[in-house]
């Protein structure tokens, strides 16, 4: 929802055991906004972030590569909506009394 925490989690796998990817992931949502660049620690790289508006979001998660791994991304979709909402109509008047039309 509008507002609320989301966590983006990132695993970036090397194919060689021996060389496990090292630096850091970059989320971008759409082309120009950055929300973060994340070191990975054991493959992963972890971000907060949260989606003032509602609607359609597309981040893209980007790992440059390192000297023994090459770089790769990915792009995902959320489609964020507004949180639900009561209301309660109170009267002064006990009890009240129904309009007829």
């Amino acid at each position: 929802m509008a507002g609320q925490t989301v966590t983006l989690t990132v695993t970036v796998t090397g194919s060689n055991p021996a060389a496990p990817p090292t630096g850091v992931v970059t989320f971008q949502e759409g082309l120009n906004v950055v929300l973060g660049s994340i070191p990975l620690t054991n493959g992963v790289a972890i971000l907060d972030t949260r989606f003032s508006t509602t609607g359609i979001h597309g981040v893209t998660a980007t790992y440059a590569g390192d000297s023994n791994n090459g770089g790769t991304s990915m792009t995902t979709w959320f489609n964020i909506t507004a949180a639900a909402t009561t209301t309660q109509l109170a009267s002064s008047i006990n009890p009240a009394v129904r309009a007829r039309p």
